[in-house]
């Protein structure tokens, strides 16, 4: 394995070389990598396509990578039978926060959340249930779940949308965003793992920024839209539901992360690799 698609720029960047993003889930123990695939379904690392693979982060002690979604049970029942496991690093998202009109100024880790709107909340939060309930059945293994905030740079659909040369938004509404530095979501998997943090975190870079003064960074334009339009507009802009009611009522947390990057920081630094590179 290619070690340059582990490491970012400071050498430290816990990465899939088969979707070039921070891990989903990051699994360490002194059982060999393929035998902890063999316990999940996996004949071997290549038939997992992806979804298992070991990696040096940072030891010579085994790794696998593996997603959680909406099959997270199952997975996690077939680890809860690996011997010797040491620790579980799930990646998760700040949209299992929900979103909307009554939302705090900031939102803290353990606030409590409006009934969840959109398939990708259910989603992370059944996830995050599953997670919370392995640990109670394994008090054995450090359990860690990461919220992450929206990260630029790794082709997502936050990415793809303010790329954009003039950037649609919902008329009458400029919510308050926050951000991840794609090197700073890297570097809260490491760090999870080299201070075995146990519990759940938000992950967002300092800072926040509102909607008219991204596009404003970013030189581009900003088109307000009745909600109605930019909704039906949505499927065409690559939103899903959940980023669209972040784009309607915004979101800040508190976030338990200490990053690198600043939000400004970080929007800057994407616009600038975009400007530069081949798809701009």
């Amino acid at each position: 394995m290619d070690d340059d698609a582990l490491h970012a720029r400071d050498g430290t960047r816990a990465w899939s070389p088969f979707y070039t993003r921070p891990v989903d889930v990051l699994v360490t123990a002194r059982a060999h990598a393929p035998e902890i695939a063999a316990r999940l379904g996996f004949a071997s690392l290549d038939e997992a396509e992806g979804l298992a693979f070991a990696a040096r982060v940072i030891d010579a002690r085994p790794r696998v990578v593996i997603h959680l979604g909406d099959e997270s049970e199952t997975l996690l029942g077939a680890l809860s039978h690996v011997p010797d496991l040491e620790q579980l690093v799930v990646r998760s998202d700040l949209a299992v926060h929900g979103t909307g009109a009554r939302m705090p100024s900031i939102v803290s880790a353990d606030a409590a959340s409006p009934l969840p709107s959109t398939k990708k909340e259910r989603t992370l939060r059944r996830m995050e249930a599953d997670v919370r309930a392995f640990a109670e059945e394994r008090p054995d293994v450090a359990f860690t779940i990461l919220r992450l905030a929206p990260i630029l740079g790794d082709g997502g659909p936050m990415s793809r949308y303010l790329v954009r040369p003039v950037v649609p938004s919902i008329l009458g509404f400029d919510p308050r965003l926050q951000f991840l530095h794609i090197d700073d979501a890297a570097r809260a998997f490491r760090d999870a793992v080299k201070d075995r943090m146990t519990g759940t975190f938000d992950v967002a870079a300092q800072g926040q920024l509102y909607l008219s003064r991204i596009a404003r960074l970013g030189g581009r334009g900003l088109r307000p839209l009745p909600e109605p339009l930019f909704r039906r507009l949505a499927p065409d802009l690559g939103l899903p539901d959940y980023l669209i009611d972040l784009l309607k009522y915004g979101r800040v947390v508190e976030s338990t992360f200490e990053a690198i990057h600043t939000c400004r920081d970080t929007l800057i630094d994407f616009y600038g690799t975009w400007k530069n590179s081949s798809l701009a």
